[in-house]
Order: structure tokens, then C-alpha cells, then sequence
């Protein structure tokens, strides 16, 4: 009997301390339909994960292009924002069929009351779109 009181407890503490643990939920971007030709989803990593209000955060870009690119660029935009933003672009190359992926391109923080759109574009050298990704946010 006590042995059974005591393997009830350990699954009771096991049990609660699996529910009381945060379940980590990455953000999903969508390919983006604003374009005649729908490009390529990219793959995108925002850091930190959920994005906090106030807080700076970095974007990741991955993805596989189907041409040799010798001069590709990452290009993020925030849109929505009544304050202008500045971004840097990131440049890429890749082989045929090859993955690709940027460097951390770091963003400002974003105030809070706002709702906006993080676009992630990727050109070739000749300004062809070969990968989009958006996603809407909203803090309150």
C-alpha cells in the first residue's frame, strides 16, 4: 500500500510539473500572395521567439533557390509602423538547386499598441523575387 501511495505521488509531481512547463511555439510565417507570381515561401527565424514589445530582435533567412544566384539580397521590411524603419539587407550566394541562409539581420524594437507586417524578400542579382514570407503581429 504505501508503495503504491508513493508511485501515485512521483506520477502526480511528474504530471503537474509537465503541465506548469511553457510549450515553446515557433512563429509560422505565410507565403505571400501580394505578388502575380506567389515566390517560394522562405524559411524565417525571428529571435526572440515570440517577438516582444520594446525589444530589438533578429531575423534569420533560409531557403533553396531553383538558379545559381552570385548576388542575391535578403530584404526586411516592417510595414504598418507611423515611424520610418531602416533595416540592413543581407547579400547571399548559392548554387543551383542549393540552400541558402543569411546572417541574424538585426531590427529596432517595436512599440506596443502597434499591429505590423514583417515581410522577408529574396532577390536574385537581377531583382527577380525567387522567396517571400510575411507575417502579421499584433501587441496590445
Amino acid at each position: 500500500m504505501r508503495q503504491h501511495f508513493i508511485s501515485t505521488f512521483i506520477l502526480l509531481i511528474a504530471l503537474s510539473v509537465a503541465i506548469a512547463a511553457p510549450l515553446k511555439r515557433s512563429t509560422t510565417f505565410e507565403k505571400c500572395t501580394k505578388f502575380k507570381i506567389v515566390p517560394d515561401l522562405l524559411n524565417v527565424k525571428i529571435n526572440p521567439d515570440p517577438l516582444l514589445p520594446n525589444k530589438a530582435f533578429t531575423v534569420s533567412t533560409s531557403g533553396t533557390v531553383t538558379t545559381t544566384v552570385t548576388d542575391g539580397n535578403v530584404e526586411v521590411s516592417v510595414d504598418g509602423l507611423t515611424v520610418a524603419s531602416d533595416f540592413d539587407d543581407a547579400s547571399f550566394k548559392a548554387k543551383a538547386n542549393q540552400k541558402f541562409k543569411t546572417n541574424k539581420q538585426p531590427l529596432n524594437p517595436i512599440p506596443n499598441n502597434t499591429t505590423f507586417a514583417l515581410s522577408v524578400v529574396a532577390t536574385d542579382g537581377d531583382g527577380n523575387i525567387i522567396g517571400c514570407a510575411n507575417k502579421t503581429f499584433t501587441f496590445k
